[in-house]
Parts: structure tokens; C-alpha cells; sequence
């Protein structure tokens, strides 16, 4: 992200231990004596760390700041909050840095993904929330944005693991009082005509994200953005900062009242392929014993859901009626209550031609 035409413009560490180590001693690798006597090659691997630890030309620097700021609220014990948490001391003990990037994993999520999702955005909030909450009491709250960027979005349908799959669009999120509100800035991709299965068309260019924040946060010159960055113009974005003072277009503000979508017309016209490949099913387990199928549709239609045993012979039906655009749990148990022994079954949803199946256990 920060490598020039000649050289890497920024200071790099490979891990949270590594920045906490130089910020809390000055240096890398310790140079005590007593590390290195009971060692055969104690004085070559002296000599090699304290190589390394000259590369870190800023090291004392960090230091200093990083005694002059304090932590005063308490942050989570992971290393998303870590790192946030060292930022913190490092912006308000001054060191003046305008740019810095840390990185949060987890999010490609193939397999698993409700709660795996569920719990990486709750950890991305609270320690967002604590990074705020910590720098205001030094004021400096309003002076520091951050950006989310991803290097891969995720795709809109679910693919047969409980998961996603990687997508070219995402989405960016912006934290700051700086921004001067809150608000959703573009327009939200269709879901109705994704590009393959699931891939949906980006609405933005990710490149006119970055040219903004660098002119109108960061106060670069544009001319300088449009040569150096993109070598041309962009198209510049209303995030609720202005250091240019250019005219943006009004941002589109998401906070109307939510107009829930017309459910379709059960005798009108068929679903088209793309509807019926949204639908999202899946089995799920509020308890051990209780099987559910969870089951979402686009569209309103017939929906019949059948049983098999791992023999393939028909069980039971579990659900043959109506079902209205929308989302719907579906306890097996209660749909089937006396006949089902403990083990491995396989449902089939049939909506129009499509039919839908995985396994789902029954304990």
C-alpha cells in the first residue's frame, strides 16, 4: 500500500508484538548481556540483532510517543483492540504519523459464516467505539478518520458450506466525528442481476475513495491525486469533509423510514432463473435435538419440502403450502413429531422446476 517507485515509504512490522515491543523498549530485539552468555554464538547473534534493530531508524521515536500518551479506557483482549489500542497512545503522545494501517482477519468466510460474520463486525464495533471514546479525552476525536478496505468482497448467494465466496464488490466503511454525520454515500448495488452467481456490480470506484480522502482529508492538492494516483481525473465523493472546496453532490442519507418491498403476485409470472438461484436455504440447530431449515425467499411461490432417509426413500413432507417473499424457520421435528429415528436425512425444497437439498442431522 505505501510502496513508492524506489522504496517502501512506510514502517512495517509483521505483527502487533513486534510494534508493542519497539514502542514499549525503543528498540526490536533486547541487547542484555546476560541473553547472550550461556550462548556459544552469543556475541554473532548480538552483533546480528543489533543489525536489525538499526534498520528501524524511527524505533526511539515511537518510543517517546508512545510513553507520552496513555490508554484511558479499557479495550477488548484481541488483536484488532491491541492494535487499536497502541494507535491510541501513539496519536495522542504526538507522533505525528498521517497514515496508519493495521489489519483484522477472518472475513473470508467460505464456510460458516453467520456467526463467524456476526462476531468479527461486533469486535470491529466495540473496538472502533473504544478507539473514539479513548482519543476524545485529548480532543483529537474530530481529527482522525478511519477507513475499512478489504482486498476481496464477497458474493451474495449462500454456497452450500453455510458460506460465501469472494466477490469484486464491497463495501467501505468510514468511522470519525470528522465525517459530520451518518449516512450511506452512492447507490447499493442491484440484487436482482449479479454478475455470474452472486458477484455483485460494484456502484463505485474504489480509486475515487482514495483520491478523496487523500485531497479533501489529507488536503493533497488534487492536481497532485489525479497525477500521481490515478493519471487522470476522478470523480470526487461527498463524505461530509471538504478541504478543497469543491462542490460535491448531496449525500444520499439511508436514515428514511424502510418501505417494505410489494410481496409478488402468487398467479403472475414466473420467477425469473436469477430469483430462483437467490433462494437462501440452510439447516440449522437452535438445540441438539431441535433440526430446523431455515429458509429465505425473493419471491412469493409454492414451496414443498420433502424428507429422505440416507437410503433415499421418502419420510415425510415437512412443509407443502404458500410461502410469502420473506424468511421462514422450519422446526422438522414439529412438522414430523413421531416418526423420525436419530440420524442422518436429506431435505429437498422444490419451488417451480428448481429443487434444492442438503443433509440435515436429527438427534
Amino acid at each position: 500500500v505505501f510502496q513508492g517507485e524506489e522504496t517502501n515509504y512506510a514502517f512495517v512490522t509483521s505483527n502487533i508484538d513486534q510494534l508493542e515491543e519497539i514502542a514499549e523498549t525503543g528498540v526490536q530485539y533486547s541487547l542484555e548481556d546476560s541473553l547472550f552468555n550461556n550462548c556459544m554464538y552469543g556475541d554473532q547473534l548480538k552483533f546480528l540483532r543489533g543489525v536489525a534493530n538499526t534498520t528501524y531508524e524511527y524505533s526511539g521515536l515511537i518510543h517517546e510517543a508512545y510513553e507520552r500518551g496513555q490508554n484511558q479506557v479499557q479495550y477488548q483482549d484481541n488483536g484488532f483492540a491491541r492494535q487499536l489500542a497502541l494507535l491510541a497512545r501513539l496519536i495522542k503522545g504526538n507522533l505525528g504519523t498521517k497514515v496508519y494501517m493495521i489489519s483484522m482477519g477472518g472475513f473470508d468466510t467460505h464456510g460458516n459464516q453467520p456467526l463467524a460474520h456476526e462476531r468479527l463486525m461486533s469486535n470491529l464495533s466495540i473496538a472502533i467505539n473504544n478507539f473514539y471514546e479513548d482519543i476524545a479525552f485529548t480532543q483529537q476525536d474530530d481529527k482522525v478518520l478511519s477507513m475499512t478496505f478489504s482486498e476481496f468482497g464477497r458474493r451474495i448467494f449462500e454456497n452450500g458450506s453455510n458460506g460465501t465466496d469472494h466477490g469484486k464488490a464491497a463495501p467501505t466503511l468510514f468511522f470519525g466525528t470528522g465525517l459530520n454525520g451518518s449516512a450511506f454515500v452512492g447507490e447499493h448495488p442491484s440484487l436482482e442481476s449479479p454478475n455470474g452467481r452472486g458477484n455483485l456490480e460494484y456502484t463505485m470506484d474504489f480509486r475515487d475513495l482514495y483520491a478523496t480522502v487523500l485531497a479533501e482529508w489529507l488536503c493533497v492538492p488534487i492536481p497532485l491525486v489525479e497525477q500521481h494516483l490515478l493519471n487522470h481525473a476522478y470523480a470526487p465523493v461527498n463524505l461530509g469533509f471538504n478541504c478543497s472546496g469543491v462542490d460535491f453532490p448531496d449525500i444520499a442519507y439511508s436514515d428514511e423510514p424502510y418501505t417494505p418491498p410489494t410481496p409478488m403476485d402468487p398467479n403472475g409470472e414466473d420467477p425469473t432463473p436469477e430469483l430462483l438461484n437467490a433462494v437462501v436455504h440452510k439447516p440449522f440447530y437452535p438445540t441438539q435435538q431441535t433440526p430446523h431449515i431455515y429458509l429465505e425467499m425473493p419471491f412469493s411461490a409454492h414451496v414443498d419440502i420433502q424428507l429422505y432417509n440416507i437410503l433415499g426413500q421418502n419420510v415425510g413432507t415437512i412443509y407443502n403450502e404458500m410461502m410469502f417473499e420473506g424468511s421462514v424457520e422450519i422446526n422438522i421435528r414439529e412438522r414430523m413429531p413421531n416418526h423420525l429415528s436419530t440420524g442422518k436425512y436429506i431435505y429437498r425444497i422444490q419451488v417451480q422446476d428448481r429443487k434444492m437439498s442438503k443433509s440435515v442431522m436429527v438427534a
